[in-house]
């Protein structure tokens, strides 16, 4: 229907979407802007907004592998045990284990169980096929990449300074 609309009405479907995108939303911006504000003054006070909690896992992941990722980049010291090489290679296997974290629930999932993993995938093929997603579950490999990248952090959490 709507693709039929916008051929006979492409004038009206143009104004119909600047309405809905635009003129719709404009109630929201003073909200939105008091959230942002709000926001800004909670992380800068206490490192933390109460939007955060909503999904801290992925807020923590996402912050986790950012600033590896940034450490990596600044990096000025290693532990003593490591050459620069050995310690560049740990921190980018932490940072992609929370890269992979934060994807985690959208549209990767993390099942350890072969039999119930191997179900779900040919769910999602299903699924993915029929509704054009890409919904997935880890392979074997990549969970035991992402299992070595939590045992790293574990092992060098209190290595990770600049």
């Amino acid at each position: 229907m709507k693709d039929k609309f916008k051929k006979e009405h492409p004038i009206l479907d143009r104004l119909e979407t600047f309405y809905y995108r635009v003129i719709c939303r404009l109630a929201d911006v003073p909200r939105d802007n008091y959230r942002a504000i709000k926001r800004f003054i909670q992380r800068g006070t206490r490192g933390w907004s109460n939007e955060d909690t909503w999904g801290l896992s992925g807020y923590l992941a996402r912050v986790l592998s950012e600033s590896i990722r940034h450490l990596k980049e600044n990096n000025h010291g290693m532990p003593i045990d490591l050459t620069e090489g050995q310690w560049i290679d740990i921190l980018n296997k932490i940072s992609d284990t929370f890269e992979t974290a934060e994807r985690l629930g959208d549209n990767l999932f993390l099942i350890r169980e072969p039999k119930q993993r191997e179900r779900l995938q040919k769910s999602f093929d299903k699924l993915n096929k029929q509704y054009k997603t890409h919904d997935r579950c880890l392979s074997p490999k990549e969970i035991k990449r992402y299992d070595e990248g939590f045992k790293l952090f574990k092992e060098y959490f209190h290595n990770l300074w600049d």
